[in-house]
Protein backbone atom coordinates (compact mmCIF):
# COMPACT_ATOMS: atom_id res chain seq x y z
CA UNK A 1 0.00 0.00 0.00
CA UNK A 2 1.23 3.49 -0.84
CA UNK A 3 1.50 6.62 1.23
CA UNK A 4 -1.32 9.17 1.20
CA UNK A 5 -1.32 12.80 2.24
CA UNK A 6 -4.56 14.03 3.81
CA UNK A 7 -5.37 17.58 2.81
CA UNK A 8 -7.94 19.53 4.73
CA UNK A 9 -9.19 22.74 3.19
CA UNK A 10 -11.62 24.86 5.26
CA UNK A 11 -14.18 25.10 2.46
CA UNK A 12 -13.81 21.50 1.21
CA UNK A 13 -14.03 17.96 2.46
CA UNK A 14 -10.74 16.21 3.27
CA UNK A 15 -8.91 14.87 0.22
CA UNK A 16 -6.56 11.87 0.16
CA UNK A 17 -3.73 12.58 -2.23
CA UNK A 18 -1.53 9.62 -3.20
CA UNK A 19 2.15 10.43 -2.73
CA UNK A 20 4.22 9.18 -5.67
CA UNK A 21 7.54 7.43 -5.12
CA UNK A 22 9.08 9.89 -7.58
CA UNK A 23 7.85 13.46 -7.96
CA UNK A 24 8.22 15.63 -11.09
CA UNK A 25 7.43 19.32 -11.25
CA UNK A 26 5.80 18.80 -14.66
CA UNK A 27 3.17 16.54 -13.05
CA UNK A 28 -0.29 17.97 -12.47
CA UNK A 29 -1.17 19.17 -8.99
CA UNK A 30 -4.58 17.50 -8.43
CA UNK A 31 -5.65 20.34 -6.16
CA UNK A 32 -5.05 23.16 -8.68
CA UNK A 33 -5.22 21.25 -11.97
CA UNK A 34 -1.99 22.89 -13.12
CA UNK A 35 1.59 21.60 -13.18
CA UNK A 36 3.40 21.90 -9.85
CA UNK A 37 5.97 24.20 -11.48
CA UNK A 38 3.20 26.78 -11.97
CA UNK A 39 2.02 26.59 -8.34
CA UNK A 40 3.11 29.04 -5.70
CA UNK A 41 4.63 27.50 -2.58
CA UNK A 42 1.38 27.73 -0.60
CA UNK A 43 -0.41 25.69 -3.28
CA UNK A 44 2.06 22.78 -3.11
CA UNK A 45 1.27 19.62 -1.15
CA UNK A 46 3.74 18.86 1.65
CA UNK A 47 5.86 16.45 -0.41
CA UNK A 48 6.36 19.00 -3.22
CA UNK A 49 7.12 21.78 -0.72
CA UNK A 50 9.70 19.46 0.88
CA UNK A 51 11.43 19.05 -2.51
CA UNK A 52 11.54 22.84 -2.91
CA UNK A 53 13.12 23.32 0.53
CA UNK A 54 15.34 20.25 0.88
CA UNK A 55 16.33 19.34 -2.68
CA UNK A 56 16.27 22.70 -4.47
CA UNK A 57 17.34 24.61 -1.32
CA UNK A 58 14.86 27.42 -1.91
CA UNK A 59 12.90 29.33 0.69
CA UNK A 60 9.11 29.36 0.25
CA UNK A 61 9.02 33.00 -0.85
CA UNK A 62 11.84 32.45 -3.32
CA UNK A 63 9.96 29.57 -4.98
CA UNK A 64 6.81 31.70 -5.29
CA UNK A 65 8.84 34.49 -6.92
CA UNK A 66 10.34 32.00 -9.39
CA UNK A 67 6.81 30.83 -10.27
CA UNK A 68 5.59 34.43 -10.67
CA UNK A 69 8.57 35.25 -12.90
CA UNK A 70 8.08 32.08 -14.98
CA UNK A 71 11.56 30.82 -14.10
CA UNK A 72 10.80 27.95 -11.71
CA UNK A 73 11.65 25.44 -14.48
CA UNK A 74 15.29 26.62 -14.38
CA UNK A 75 15.79 24.84 -11.02
CA UNK A 76 15.53 21.32 -12.43
CA UNK A 77 16.09 19.34 -15.61
CA UNK A 78 12.94 18.66 -17.66
CA UNK A 79 11.59 15.24 -16.68
CA UNK A 80 13.81 15.12 -13.58
CA UNK A 81 12.32 12.98 -10.86
CA UNK A 82 12.83 13.58 -7.16
CA UNK A 83 12.64 10.52 -4.90
CA UNK A 84 10.48 11.18 -1.86
CA UNK A 85 11.92 8.60 0.51
CA UNK A 86 13.44 11.34 2.67
CA UNK A 87 10.13 13.14 2.92
CA UNK A 88 8.40 10.10 4.41
CA UNK A 89 10.97 10.07 7.22
CA UNK A 90 10.90 13.86 7.71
Amino acid sequence: MGVFLRLIEPEHSPVLLPVPEVFRFEDTNPITGTPYLLCEYEQLPDFAAWVVRERLHLEPGAWSLEVADGTAWEWFTPGEGFALDGWVRA
